[in-house]
């Protein structure tokens, strides 16, 4: 399954609903509650080929929940035996003087790269090595995205802020992404701070 095309799921819990049942059966599969972990999530979840799970969180540390000028980039992995515990991992921290305050889903590209939104729009190159460190990229810092993301199929990037906004990839490696805002929601007529995951119809519309 391509990468850009990962099942999403939704936070804080997985449902799951067994064939035939009347009702779905909630189960926690992860608490945020530790010293070390993620604050305050507040989108959707991606999976990828393994299990772990993906998402950002509003905030910094669970230990640190008053530095609201931060936020994380999470993987929550599942156990290796039936029955384990999963765990948590925190992928890149925002501090004061980067972007801060993810929010809405963060995307895969093909080469497994990160790319999510806060105070601007951002990639995370994933470690040589295991265990190393993801490396964050500004793409911009012109938009204050309010929302996830969503790639077409010639790789540009769409998301929400006051405008709801493309960003075109460079034509040549380590050139500057082209940022163009394509509507404007003037609060008065077609609302404002719009939040949420967008998704293409068959006909190209978001």
């Amino acid at each position: 399954m391509p990468m850009d095309r990962i099942a999403r799921l939704l936070v804080p819990a997985i449902l799951s609903v067994a064939a035939g049942a009347a009702c779905a059966q909630e189960s926690v599969i992860y608490s945020f509650l530790n010293p070390d972990d993620a604050s305050t999530p507040k989108g959707s979840l991606i999976l990828d080929g393994s299990g772990n799970l993906y998402g950002t969180s509003y905030y910094g540390y669970y230990g640190d929940i008053n530095d609201a000028t931060s936020g994380t980039v999470f993987e929550v992995s599942p156990p290796s035996a039936a029955g384990g515990k999963w765990t948590e991992q925190v992928l890149w921290s925002a501090a004061s003087n980067q972007l801060r305050n993810p929010v809405g889903n963060v995307i895969f590209d093909a080469n497994g790269n990160l790319y999510g939104s806060a105070t601007g729009v951002f990639e995370l190159s994933p470690p040589s090595a295991a265990g190393g460190t993801w490396t964050e990229t500004t793409l911009t810092s012109n938009e204050d995205s309010l929302g996830g993301l969503v790639f077409d199929s010639q790789g540009n990037l769409y998301g929400t802020s006051e405008y709801f906004f493309e960003l075109s990839p460079p034509s040549s490696t380590g050139g500057d992404w082209t940022d163009q805002d394509l509507f404007t929601f003037d609060s008065e007529t077609t609302g404002m701070a719009a939040v949420g995951d967008l998704i293409f119809d068959s006909k190209g519309n978001v």
